[in-house]
């Protein structure tokens, strides 16, 4: 599992040190250091709900201990508490980013940079994801500033050289690779980095030295290794390209591009059923990279197509084309959520609840979809689990009105009219505008008053 970055996880050593020295939260911190996560979370715990740092605290350990899903809620209940609290938006952030769900991340980390434009840990992680994206102006904004304040980082300097390099700015990102060798003669990004900038402006025999010492210096990259084969394979050297690029397909099968080299090198050399076979792998691996971008597009249209057809009160159509969506796209939270909500209003229970628990458990953090799972269990008679869900979409948002409300009605189902008075009158209070509200807490009141 990923560890965090040093900057969330110093938090527990310098957050509120010095205002409870003795305290259960001190405790806490002590045995979360000796890695008894278990014992740091009973700490936690017994120091109490009040404080805004507990939820923090009490997420990094069950982090540490495998259990994301509830070290999100934790740290999304912190943010609710303090929408200030930079660390905890950067842990949130890093557990989104480990489990591959970089839109979730990026905004956590945007939210933490707006917050704090100079937090390292945000500004590395979130330029990473947006290099990845091939989002290169926002990676080079982060970067810069980056790179500004930890002068020495040469991880950052070779992805500010990398997003240089790929909006044509040359000159620039040559500046970061050279300064990255100065220090480090033998770092391969920025030998790699530096070769592939010398190969854009024509300086390929440069290039060629530099990728060669890249690959010999450590355990073959991908990178150096493709762009020495094609190198190789455009300058006439046919066979070195070949056992070049025969070591870059093993390492990354599915890029075609470097399956294309390798037919085009096996060509040349009159190896022609390699070459088909090369080609074979080039058309396959073109074709699922272009199925992933086609069913982004299929997803969003899908989505706009049901949206209409809920408009239209045709609720069945609705749910076969979100049905169609996740056949081709079914680890999307959103298109889950979308796709519950609408068997929930065709009262298809079942249905509705595995989407809806498919969907928490790719993004526990968000606190519509408790809300939704409580509403499919109110609905379906099944009181216990519906509070259980009410009550974790109040931790993730407690100013969330129409949650409370939920609860009000549940409690006065099952007989507590007092505390369905005290989540009416929560409800009313958090929307002053919504009459529906005020009437219920009176109807609670009069319920009250009647015992």
């Amino acid at each position: 599992m990923r560890r965090f970055g040093l900057a969330v996880l110093f938090c527990l050593r310098g957050i509120a040190q010095d205002t409870r020295p003795e305290s259960t939260i001190e405790a806490g911190k002590v045995a979360f250091d000796k890695g008894s996560y278990r014992e740091a979370i009973d700490f936690f715990e017994r120091a109490g709900s009040h404080d805004c740092q507990i939820g923090f605290y009490i997420g990094l350990a069950r982090y540490r201990l495998g259990e994301s899903d509830e070290a999100i809620r934790r740290f999304q209940s912190s943010i609710e508490c303090d929408p200030g609290f930079v660390a905890a938006r950067v842990a949130i952030a890093e557990a989104y980013a480990q489990r591959g769900d970089t839109a979730r991340a990026l905004a956590a980390f945007d939210a933490a940079l707006q917050i704090d434009p100079k937090n390292v840990d945000a500004l590395r992680a979130a330029s990473r994801i947006h290099l990845d994206a091939q989002s290169n102006d926002k990676a080079i904004s982060l970067l810069e500033t980056l790179v500004s304040i930890e002068t020495g980082d040469s991880g950052a300097r070779n992805d500010l050289g990398a997003a240089y390099a790929a909006t044509s700015r040359f000159v620039e990102a040559e500046t970061q690779f050279k300064a990255v060798l100065s220090v480090e003669p033998s770092n391969v990004s920025a030998m790699t980095g530096l070769a592939n900038v010398m190969l854009k402006s024509g300086r390929s025999e440069e290039a060629m030295v530099l990728l060669q010492k890249a690959v010999s210096s450590s355990t073959p990259a991908y990178e150096p290794l493709f762009l020495l084969g094609s190198t190789y394979n455009s300058s006439g050297q046919a066979e070195k390209a070949v056992h070049v690029l025969e070591k870059a397909v093993k390492l990354s099968p599915a890029d075609p591009e470097a399956w294309y080299q390798l037919a085009s090198a096996y060509g040349k050399l009159g190896r022609l059923q390699e070459r088909r076979e090369a080609l074979a792998s080039f058309k396959l691996a073109r074709e699922r990279a272009q199925q992933s971008k086609s069913v982004l597009r299929e997803t969003a249209s899908a989505v706009e197509n049901a949206g209409n057809l809920v408009r239209q009160g045709n609720l069945r159509e609705a749910a076969r084309v979100l049905e169609a969506a996740l056949e081709k796209d079914s680890s999307n939270s959103d298109l889950l959520f979308r796709t519950a909500s609408v068997y929930f209003d065709l009262k298809g229970y079942g249905r509705a609840r595995s989407l809806v628990t498919e969907a928490i458990r790719i993004a526990p953090s968000e606190w519509q979809y408790e809300y939704l799972r409580g509403l499919i269990e109110k609905d379906d008679r099944r009181f216990e689990q519906a509070r259980n869900a009410f009550r974790t979409a109040l931790r993730l948002n407690p100013k969330a009105p129409d949650v409370h409300n939920q609860l009000g009605d549940l409690e006065l189902r099952t007989g507590n009219a007092g505390a369905a008075v005290k989540h009416f009158k929560q409800a009313a209070e958090l929307a002053p505008g919504d009459s529906s509200y005020r009437l219920n807490l009176e109807a609670a009141l009069a319920q009250l008053h009647d015992k």
